[in-house]
């Protein structure tokens, strides 16, 4: 894949920024606003929209408008956690303590961790143990603690160069098929 270097100015560089995410890089971003432009598509988000209040129930959320200063802000789920998103919005319902931005975004850090050292099987366990016992949270350390002592732990390796190159390019691809370009 080539690489380009851009140089931008401020107003640009802080609009690109907005729309980074931990999981959504400003590479991201541009590769998908050059896909869009290629293809006569405005560009939308790469993850999938959790229904708050109002909103449709099928996956998507329609903006929320309020007057307020806390208006309730949009929560995304990334595309590798998006098989599992009945039981994150389950656990979301009868969740305890702080639901705010900030939970949001440390639950959602915390299932992708679990997912990347253990599996999706341990995420789904989590969210279902979670969502019975009404826990305020899903921790990775907490699951640690407190895993099966005959679970094995698992081999954590690096990812050499190329199959981090093959894994954007498969997560771009994936973005793309999620926005319909493809």
């Amino acid at each position: 894949m080539p690489i380009a270097t851009v140089r931008l100015d401020d107003a640009q560089a802080a609009w690109i920024e907005s729309r980074t995410t931990q999981y959504r890089k400003k590479a991201d971003v541009i590769r998908d606003l050059i896909d869009a432009a290629m293809n006569g598509v405005d560009d939308s988000l790469p993850t999938r929209m959790i229904a708050g209040k109002g909103g449709r129930g099928d996956g998507a959320s329609e903006p929320q408008v309020s007057n307020s200063p806390k208006s309730k802000s949009l929560r995304t789920i990334s595309m590798s956690l998006a098989r599992h998103e009945t039981e994150i919005e389950e656990f979301w319902k009868v969740k305890k303590g702080s639901k705010g931005e900030t939970a949001w975004k440390l639950l959602m850090t915390e299932l992708t961790k679990i997912q990347e050292r253990y599996g999706d099987a341990v995420v789904e366990e989590q969210l279902q143990l979670a969502i019975n016992g009404k826990w305020a949270g899903i921790r990775l350390s907490g699951y640690e603690q407190y895993k099966p002592k005959d679970a094995p732990a698992p081999k954590v390796r690096k990812l050499t160069p190329e199959e981090i190159q093959a894994k954007e390019e498969r997560d771009h691809q994936e973005r793309l098929r999620s926005m319909g370009l493809i």
